[in-house]
């Protein structure tokens, strides 16, 4: 029987600074932990986040400059992006899938069709940034 501890959300909410990077070094990567805990920032843990800003533990108001490294482009928790998400839970609605027709997906390639310039009609949705720059290297 496996007696390992597995860490729950709310495991996670609890974890001190000194316990997050422990936590890095042992199972992400040393290098980051140690690259991370260079700057100010790395002090600190995040308590929430919304629109622009990061907001500590210790009450600081960040400035998220970063966009969460372009997956962040509305922001954090955005309140749009939140309850169209909410209103897909309560209605059970099957997520993006790129195996079977998705009336989201077809929309999306026609709207983002709708705002390029020429003939730009076709869209490419990718699960990962290696998947999008493979594809962009075959569609070269």
């Amino acid at each position: 029987m496996n007696d390992k501890k597995l860490l729950k959300v709310e495991d996670c909410e609890k974890l001190s600074n000194h316990e997050v990077r422990e936590l890095y070094k042992k199972y992400i990567n040393p290098a980051i932990e140690r690259i991370f805990g260079a700057f100010d920032l790395g002090q600190e843990i995040v308590d929430h986040a919304e629109g622009v800003w990061i907001y500590t533990k210790n009450n600081e108001k960040i400035l998220d400059a970063t966009g969460g490294i372009g997956v962040l482009s509305h922001g954090h928790n955005n309140s749009r992006i939140l309850n169209t998400r909410i209103k897909f839970q309560e209605q059970k609605r099957m997520e993006v899938h790129k195996t079977i027709f998705s009336p989201y997906m077809a929309a999306l390639s026609h709207n983002i069709a709708q705002l390029l310039p020429g003939d730009l009609d076709f869209s490419f949705f990718c699960n990962s940034g290696a998947e999008a720059v493979e594809g962009a290297i075959k569609l070269a």
